[in-house]
């Protein structure tokens, strides 16, 4: 798993400590990117189609340097504000990507760091996927997957990607080919999302049981609606690492909840698949927080759930300090990797989610502990403002990838 950080030029890359793209072996993974240049200006101020356009092709340029091609792109992920003019950003998408058909999610979040800026774009790929190449003695070829939403053909994105054994489901929400959202309440459109999901999946060759990852994006009423006794269609939840972010809102005013999945096939039985080549993907849990597993390995990847400032006892560590929020999560992900075998130089990529105020109660009170440990490693870091994290004195949370032998 050769590695290589890739920078844009942006001087709070070095200054902050970290990549705009981290490759790992054929494996391209591209940070929140916006639309501000290095000398600090925003490109198309206030034009959706001019800033994703722009982003887009920057990251499509930092993936070519690595090998790679737009054509092995596979993931476009938008978080946009509610500024965001969804028909020109997705047109600008579309002149891009519309006969490659990546998974395309996007979603509404709070604000991004200037007014001006309308969208932050990630971006991932396989080096070498839309030629079928080898790595590892793995075929990655790629079948992309339709759920029969009009949307799809008109913008151009799949509902599903598999790379070899590598599957990736794009955000899914309960709306219908015909427009109309499915389920009154949460747990009405969980199960409708799980189960055109677990069907998806079945197309792949993979089972419920092979899921390594979940991410929801839910409205704040989807608590006020949710009733677990009321689901009817689940996940094994210690086998999977899980990721619920809240966001300000979904496209349409009745949703509630929008649910990404990664699975590798097979990963979740006993026998080592031939199509694996020479890795072992069977899946290894660690912990258990809120019945999710805290980790989940699969081969050399290690992906952590969402972490919370909180500690054993339920109490919030570093109330109104960001930078003790963020250094107490940092540093407890630190310590559990090296309990698993992984280094801190093996992180590739933290994702992070914090208040409105963040920023401004970022204090001077220690170094923090990313600046002390992953400041040289460089790994991605994507921050996202969002309405709430968690209880009335949460400021931040993250989740996070590392991968085994990718050394900084």
């Amino acid at each position: 798993m050769d590695r290589k950080n890739y920078f844009s030029g942006a001087p709070m890359e070095l200054v902050d400590g970290y990549s705009r793209m981290v490759q790992a072996g054929p494996f391209l993974y591209c940070g929140g990117t916006t639309s501000v240049q290095p000398d600090g200006t925003v490109v198309c101020e206030g034009d959706s189609y001019g800033q994703v356009r722009y982003v887009l092709e920057k990251l499509i340029g930092i993936i070519g340097e690595a090998g790679g091609s737009r054509e092995d792109v596979y993931s476009v992920k938008i978080y946009a504000t509610p500024e965001f003019d969804s028909a020109e950003g997705f047109r600008a998408y579309s002149e891009l990507f519309g006969e490659i058909r990546p998974l395309l999610t996007c979603v509404t979040i709070h604000k991004l760091t200037r007014p001006t800026q309308l969208v932050e774009i990630e971006m991932n790929a396989i080096k070498g996927s839309s030629r079928g190449e080898t790595w590892e003695g793995i075929r990655l070829e790629r079948k992309n997957f339709s759920s029969g939403s009009p949307l799809e053909d008109k913008l151009g994105y799949s509902r599903m990607v598999q790379i070899g054994p590598f599957v990736y489901v794009g955000g899914t929400t309960s709306v219908q080919p015909d427009g109309s959202v499915v389920g009154k309440d949460a747990a009405a459109q969980s199960d409708y999302i799980f189960e055109k999901q677990f069907g998806l999946l079945a197309q792949a060759g993979a089972k419920p049981t092979d899921i390594v990852k979940i991410k929801k994006y839910v409205t704040e009423a989807y608590y006020q609606s949710y009733d677990i006794a009321r689901t009817t269609v689940s996940v094994k939840q210690d086998s999977v690492v899980y990721a619920e972010v809240i966001i300000d809102q979904l496209t349409r005013p009745t949703q509630l909840v929008e649910t990404e999945m990664f699975a590798i096939v097979g990963c979740g039985g006993q026998e080592k698949l031939d199509a694996w080549g020479k890795v072992d993907f069977r899946k290894e849990t660690y912990g258990n927080t809120g019945g999710y597993a805290e980790y989940v390995k699969v081969g050399p990847f290690l992906f952590g759930s969402l972490r919370h400032s909180v500690d054993a006892k339920g109490n919030v560590v570093g109330a109104g300090d960001s930078e003790k929020q963020e250094s107490y999560v940092v540093s407890k992900f630190t310590e559990d990797m090296k309990i698993m075998g992984y280094m801190p130089e093996e992180m590739v990529k933290f994702k992070a989610y914090y208040t409105m105020d963040f920023g401004s109660l970022y204090g001077e009170t220690e170094t923090p502990a990313y600046e002390m440990i992953y400041k040289p490693v460089k790994p991605l870091y994507t921050g996202v403002y969002v309405s709430r994290v968690g209880m009335a004195d949460e400021i931040f949370e993250m989740e996070m990838m590392a991968i085994k032998g990718a050394f900084h």
